[in-house]
């Protein structure tokens, strides 16, 4: 049976509250920063909560831009809207962990870039390109559709295809392109 959403985001941040607390706060965040504590930091709390920010925010962006310039499926707009608010939630809480992490693994205190800090560009470098590449082949899907009786290639209407490329590239190409130019201009200063 479904519960009210609030109710089960409610009830499970009161559990992963308290396991967070104990499990980082109180003991890993003390141990020794060794290849797996930076591993863990890297993957599990930069990587995977930047991919689920990514995501969500991206479903929130088409959400928003099919109801009011694509082809919904209900003229209901709390029916359309009715798995945004999930979306919302996931993005805001990626968004914190990922910041938080990243804050975890900041620069030296003398500004000197250490390694972990260019490995932590090139992940989200590398998150970013991906949501733009995406991007850029669901434009080619879009054209297709355009070309094609129906709705052949995806199930969709073509103009959102085209708004799903949108919001891809809209996500994912300021970002990487912040990040990449990051990466150019150490490159470029040190040799």
């Amino acid at each position: 049976q479904r519960t009210d959403p609030v109710v089960n985001s409610v009830s499970t941040i009161l559990m992963g509250i308290p396991v967070w607390y104990f499990y980082w706060l109180r003991n890993s965040l003390k141990l020794l920063r060794d290849f797996f504590w930076n591993a863990y930091v890297l993957l599990a709390g930069i990587a995977a909560n930047f991919i689920i920010a990514v995501v969500s925010s991206s479903i929130v962006i088409y959400d928003a831009l099919v109801w009011f310039f694509g082809e919904p499926n209900t003229e209901s707009a709390i029916r359309h809207f009715y798995d945004t608010a999930n979306a919302v939630g996931s993005a805001t809480i990626g968004i914190l962990i990922w910041w938080y992490h990243r804050l975890v693994l900041n620069s030296k205190p003398d500004g000197e870039r250490v390694e972990l800090r260019r490995v932590y560009e090139y992940i989200i470098a590398g998150i970013t390109l991906i949501a733009a590449a995406f991007g850029l082949l669901m434009i080619i899907v879009a054209a297709i559709e355009s070309f094609t009786p129906g709705e052949l290639v995806t199930g969709t209407a073509g103009t959102n295809s085209l708004l799903l490329a949108s919001t891809l590239l809209m996500v994912g190409a300021p970002i990487w392109w912040f990040f990449w130019s990051r990466i150019e201009r150490f490159v470029t200063n040190n040799n």
